[in-house]
């Protein structure tokens, strides 16, 4: 790899995606951040409580709970009592959030067209298969320590 770390890559990447879709979203007139995208994103699969929605962004609850509040408050969340346990609520897509999912779905397939050109799909699952295995290695770090 000469001299390019895996992180300085994996940072690269992820940075150049992030902007891509928030240039995306901007082109789209959609308003929204890539975080609010991922959000949409976790709940677009069935109803989630605050805690699962928080694990699927791997962020702090309480920058969830932010996050929510605003795609509360523009009509793209809905927020209702969770059957299960009456103290929590479960988040699922508005109508106009499902609207607003589709469109950035549509992005999402465009962006991976994109970045799948001339990639094989050797290549391709030798990639997704190195990439989970380096999110897990990372994973099993305690708080930052390195083994």
């Amino acid at each position: 790899m000469g001299n390019r770390y895996v992180h300085e890559v994996a940072f690269g990447l992820a940075f150049d995606l992030g902007t891509a879709m928030s240039d995306g979203a901007r082109a789209l007139e959609l308003d929204l951040t890539a975080v609010q995208m991922r959000t949409l994103r976790a709940v677009s699969h069935g109803p989630l409580a605050m805690g699962e929605v928080a694990s699927v962004l791997k962020r702090d609850p309480a920058q969830v709970t932010r996050l929510v509040a605003d795609l509360v408050a523009r009509d793209l969340l809905v927020r209702t009592r969770n059957p299960a346990d009456g103290r929590s609520y479960l988040l699922s897509l508005s109508p106009d959030g499902a609207r607003v999912f589709q469109r950035i779905r549509t992005l999402e397939e465009e962006m991976q067209g994109v970045m799948l050109r001339g990639i094989s799909e050797k290549d391709l699952g030798t990639f997704v298969a190195v990439a989970e295995r380096l999110m897990e290695n990372l994973a099993e770090m305690d708080g930052g320590a390195v083994d």
